[in-house]
């Protein structure tokens, strides 16, 4: 069951694609890094800190997978209306991303705005993004590894372009299960059979652990019977009207 949920997760990714967010603190590259994979000058790169104050959002493939590209606005102390706003819309993107390269620049000490946005993002859906490679570094790899220990990490230059072909392999690997084979499984669940099949799991993790702690069997049973009841559903052995009217409403019935 848990298989078939995440198969229905892959098919989402596949078919509709995945967000991206470029974040990180002003001038460490983003919008270079926007433009090396648009592969032209798309968004404006100058030394002037806050440049992009507003959402620069582009279409790509990147192995294969549809990815949509948001480039955000730079974190730094805030200075006017504009700039705090391109800082919220920051912040919410964050919150909607499948995914965040948050991007350091190895070529400069981290500084607070680098920490903040660490505490900010997911640490299971962000790559850590290590820009300027082409510059000396001011980084040591033992700060490092110790700063970003919980997150995968690629170090690129967006200036060259080197190492890039290893960031999309790592944006890749990190969206799409290996686990999964979404060709061969025997059904690729659609949003209605997936939230039946997350409450049909729910119910036999239930009856499993209520079996361990020794409740009686009757309680197990009922857990198993609501399990069974919520698979039916989706085998056709239980139809309801609500499981009705949501089927045909994706239909047009002539007279």
């Amino acid at each position: 069951i848990k298989q078939l949920i995440a198969a229905y997760t892959q098919r989402k990714i596949w078919h509709e694609g995945i967000a991206v967010v470029i974040a990180g603190r002003v001038n460490v590259g983003k919008s270079s890094i926007l433009n090396r994979f648009l592969q032209e000058d798309r968004a404006i790169v100058t030394p002037i800190p806050g440049t992009t104050r507003d959402l620069l959002e582009y279409m790509v493939t990147i192995e294969g997978l549809p990815v949509k590209l948001v480039d955000t606005a730079g974190m730094r102390k805030v200075k006017g209306e504009v700039e705090r706003k391109g800082v919220d819309l920051t912040n919410t993107q964050l919150g909607l991303a499948d995914l965040t390269l948050l991007v350091i620049d190895r070529s400069r000490p981290l500084n607070k705005y680098d920490l903040h946005l660490l505490q900010k993002v997911d640490t299971t859906a962000t790559i850590v993004v290590l820009n300027k490679t082409d510059l000396p570094a001011k980084l040591s790899d033992k700060k490092i590894n110790t700063v970003f220990q919980r997150f995968p990490k690629v170090a690129v230059s967006a200036l060259t372009g080197k190492e890039f072909n290893t960031l999309n392999k790592a944006i890749f690997n990190t969206v799409v299960s290996k686990k999964i084979d979404m060709f061969s499984a025997p059904i690729i669940p659609n949003l209605r059979h997936k939230t039946t099949l997350t409450n049909a799991s729910m119910f036999l993790e239930k009856a499993s652990k209520n079996l361990i702690a020794g409740f009686p069997l009757e309680i197990v049973a009922a857990d198993l019977l609501w399990a069974k009841n919520a698979i039916d559903e989706i085998t056709g052995n239980k139809t309801t009207e609500e499981i009705l009217s949501n089927i045909f409403s994706k239909f047009c019935i002539g007279k």
